[in-house]
């Protein structure tokens, strides 16, 4: 737990924001699109695309069909 700590706080203020507004939508099952992530967090489309890599490296959350994204239930 604590070595995921360090992963996060080492991790871009914006791939942080990602991460946390993509968490929050997906408690609620709502759908995630790069776009409604840009517009809604005020961040370049480039920016949403290089933390959604980043987080998907370190196997936070995979790419599903049709751009949309799902946190894993556990790290592994």
């Amino acid at each position: 737990m604590f070595s995921l700590l360090i992963i996060y706080l080492g991790s871009s203020g914006d791939f942080i924001k990602v991460y946390l507004y993509i968490l929050f939508l997906s408690k609620y099952g709502k759908d995630i699109k790069l776009n409604d992530l840009s517009k809604k967090l005020a961040l370049p489309l480039k920016t949403i695309q290089d933390a959604l890599k980043y987080w998907e490296d370190l196997r936070s959350f995979s790419e599903k069909a049709y751009g949309l994204y799902s946190l894993q239930s556990s790290r592994n």
